[in-house]
């Protein structure tokens, strides 16, 4: 009897012990999983380049697109046709595109540290190239110089040159604080120093300076020009054209209309642009084009931008491009805390009032890069 006590009791003892085995592996893999759980969604929180990997292989498609129409999301070029969307590249560090008219080449913005240069590559990505080639930040005589920046290109008309916005001014006028200024540079070459470019407008010392060009005719360029007036804090910002044969910049719109992003229509019928209204609004509006009250030197493009201004959409918008197709406007638009793609259609009424159609949502919940153009083509 008392030997099948023991043999019950060791019995009981090891089946105790595999129990609490059994369950200190549970409870280890358990702690594992947490552990591995809590530093990825670390990982996530600290690294946003990993919360953007997460994200960067999908968009969200909900409308037909007529055409090609080209993006950036996550620091790479997209592209969308008709029903199906394509990631053209991987790299990352795409920015600010520009399409050569016969979509064959994408020009671009590539960030350094303080600093940034244009670079170029086939439709594709393939054949990259450095574009401009500018030294890193550096001090100078005991002044600490700022690096140079080129972003926004635009390509011309006809597919031969560029402008671009760069604060290459501070290297000719030894000034280590000067804005961007509008430069002009040949479709062919390769900058690999300070000279070569035109330089074509002045732009205010400490404001921003001029920037956002797009060239939509051969003979003049529309930009966004920044200036001081009243608040120190902010300057104010107007759509400017500079006329290419006279070399002189014209107001389109008014110094204290806040508006930037200039977009025009084809065949040059309305003007689509970004307008600030308070800290938490960047609306879009549409006015009619009108290049000769513009060159009239009178303020005459005042009573345009007065009598034909149209709120197309309020809230937080951004970089409006037209239809190569009509008068149907895209641009990029905050919902949820995603930037993405929609369109209206533009009309004007028998009394010459601009309207707007119902807003279709083309990408949802796809985190769009707000600070990179669209590109709508045929």
């Amino acid at each position: 009897m008392r030997k099948q006590k023991i043999a019950k009791r060791n019995i009981g003892s090891k089946t105790q012990f595999k129990f609490r085995y059994v369950v200190f592996i549970l409870i280890l893999v358990l702690l594992g999983y947490v552990y591995l759980r809590y530093h990825k969604i670390i990982n996530e929180i600290l690294n946003p380049k990993s919360i953007s990997s997460t994200q960067s292989n999908k968009v969200n498609l909900t409308y037909k697109v007529p055409g090609n129409m080209y993006f950036v999301k996550s620091g790479n070029l997209w592209k969308i046709s008709g029903h199906s969307t394509q990631q053209i590249t991987k790299s990352g560090y795409v920015s600010d595109i520009a399409i050569s008219p016969n979509q064959q080449e994408v020009y671009f913005v590539k960030f350094g540290q303080d600093s940034s240069d244009i670079f170029k590559m086939g439709i594709n990505g393939e054949n990259l190239e450095q574009v401009t080639n500018y030294p890193s930040p550096q001090y100078i005589n005991g002044v600490w110089w700022n690096g140079i920046y080129s972003v926004s290109p635009t390509f011309s008309p006809d597919g031969q040159n560029l402008v671009y916005s760069t604060n290459l001014e501070q290297v000719f006028t030894l000034n280590p604080v000067a804005s961007l200024g509008l430069y002009e540079i040949n479709n062919s070459q390769v900058y690999n120093g300070y000279y070569g470019q035109t330089q074509l407008t002045q732009p205010n010392a400490y404001t921003g300076g001029d920037t956002d060009p797009t060239w939509p005719e051969q003979n003049f360029i529309l930009y966004t020009h920044y200036v001081y007036m009243t608040n120190i804090a902010q300057p104010d910002s107007q759509i400017m054209l500079y006329y290419i044969p006279n070399g002189q910049s014209y107001p389109v719109t008014p110094l204290s209309s806040e508006a930037m992003q200039p977009s025009l229509s084809s065949g040059g019928k309305y003007l689509a642009f970004i307008r600030r209204q308070g800290e938490n609004n960047a609306n879009l509006y549409v006015i009619k084009f009108d290049i000769g009250a513009i060159l009239s030197g009178t303020d005459q493009y005042k009573n345009v931008y007065n009598n034909t201004l149209d709120l197309v959409k309020k809230g937080i918008e951004a970089q409006p491009v037209w239809s190569p197709y009509g008068p149907n406007l895209a641009f990029l638009n905050l919902s949820n805390n995603s930037f993405d793609i929609a369109v209206t259609g533009i009309k004007t009424s028998k009394t010459g009032k601009i309207s707007s159609g119902s807003i279709v949502n083309v990408t949802k919940q796809s985190n769009i890069d707000s600070t990179s153009k669209i590109a709508w083509m045929k």
